[in-house]
């Protein structure tokens, strides 16, 4: 299933990049990425790391969450 979804999480960094004519397309995410922003933001871990970090980590998480969203819409 990791590598379904390293996949399709490639794929949209990819599409994004290529979509996005300002320039503020992003390829460097990836499957790490997500995963270790989940692990940030399990129960007892989060007040662990700086509230830049969490943030960071709540995006990342809300960003994808957003993106599964709109493509169950589609």
């Amino acid at each position: 299933m990791n590598e379904k979804r390293s996949t399709l999480l490639e794929n949209i960094c990819q599409i994004n990049a290529v979509a996005n004519v300002e320039g503020k397309g992003r390829d460097d995410f990836d499957l790490a990425m997500l995963l270790q922003s989940e692990s940030l933001l399990q129960p007892g871990k989060v007040a662990t790391y700086s509230r830049a970090v969490t943030c960071v980590a709540k995006n990342v998480r809300e960003t994808f969450e957003a993106y599964r969203a709109l493509m169950r819409q589609y």
